[in-house]
């Protein structure tokens, strides 16, 4: 299957430096990107399986793993060592309140540490997988008269063409995490919603792989990858690339817009350059009788 990419026609450097662009979920142009509802960061049912497990034990195991949290909370050791004796006292002189005690502070504790990890988590982890994840956006369509307006340079630029069994697309896929792999977006009429972040890949379904259906007609595939596997650029720590072997690309489709001398320049870069040679260079023109494009070989 090929894939295209649309840009500017300066782009043509980036192909001949070996590098492309991942672009973090906030430069993107739909300010919808990564905005699923996240109803919870933590699964409910995996939480109160493990709070039924903190009520099982003698006073004194339970005891203690209500001192974890307490220390999670910052209690300071001199905190600790009173809390511990006042324990120790009330266990002797009245067992069965100690019991009560137990029962209701591990429950107190629960609802309360449950809903402060809510609080303190769900926009970290969201804001922290918009700022560290990178997608590579892509179409099936090199023709689109929308997408050659927007992202084509209003049709002076060029389209570039991948093919998708290029290991390129493959990276990552044998390490098991949900986030790797080329996938089409999914188009929804209302916002995603994410049942808790610890279904990890639903969460990158929902976050990377999911748009408003406004932008269906551009038939967008992605690959995502966490940026710290790429380089930042030296003229903006924004911008963070990543090597592009060049059988990747197949193609390159000039713009409808493009004049002459820019094609020539274009197709004399591609030809100079030895490891670019298999790269076929077609262009986008004007249909004579309806409002298509139509590509065809020029080189």
């Amino acid at each position: 299957m090929f894939l295209y990419k649309y840009a500017k026609a300066n782009r043509i450097a980036d192909l001949h430096a070996r590098k492309i662009r991942f672009t973090q979920l906030r430069f993107l142009n739909d300010y919808w990107e990564g905005k699923a509802l996240v109803l919870a960061v933590l699964d409910r049912e995996k939480q109160t399986r493990d709070f039924e497990e903190m009520r099982v034990g003698t006073p004194a195991e339970r005891a203690a793993k209500l001192g974890t949290y307490f220390q999670a909370l910052g209690e300071s050791p001199a905190d600790a060592e009173e809390r511990v004796k006042l324990f120790d006292w009330c266990l002797a002189h009245d067992p069965s309140a100690v019991e009560k005690f137990l029962d209701d502070s591990l429950e107190a504790m629960w609802v309360a540490a449950t809903e402060a990890q809510e609080a303190h988590l769900k926009p970290l982890m969201v804001d922290s997988i918009r700022a560290s994840v990178g997608v590579l956006s892509l179409t099936q369509n090199p023709s689109d008269n929308l997408m050659w307006s927007h992202y084509g340079d209003e049709g002076r630029g060029i389209v570039f063409e991948f093919d998708s069994a290029d290991p390129f697309f493959t990276f990552g896929l044998d390490t098991g995490n949900p986030l790797y792999g080329l996938r089409p977006v999914d188009y929804m009429k209302g916002r995603p919603e994410i049942p808790h972040m610890e279904d990890e890949q639903q969460t990158w379904k929902r976050l990377l792989f999911t748009k408003p259906e406004v932008w269906q007609y551009e038939q967008e595939w992605r690959l995502p990858r966490f940026l710290t596997d790429g380089s930042a650029s030296a003229s903006d720590p924004d911008v963070v690339l990543f090597d592009l072997p060049p059988t990747t690309v197949t193609g390159v489709i000039l713009g409808p817009r493009m004049t002459q001398g820019k094609q020539a320049e274009i197709i004399d870069s591609l030809r100079i350059d030895s490891d670019l040679s298999h790269i076929r260079i077609l262009r986008a023109k004007l249909s004579e009788t309806t409002y298509d494009l139509e590509i065809g070989q020029v080189a």
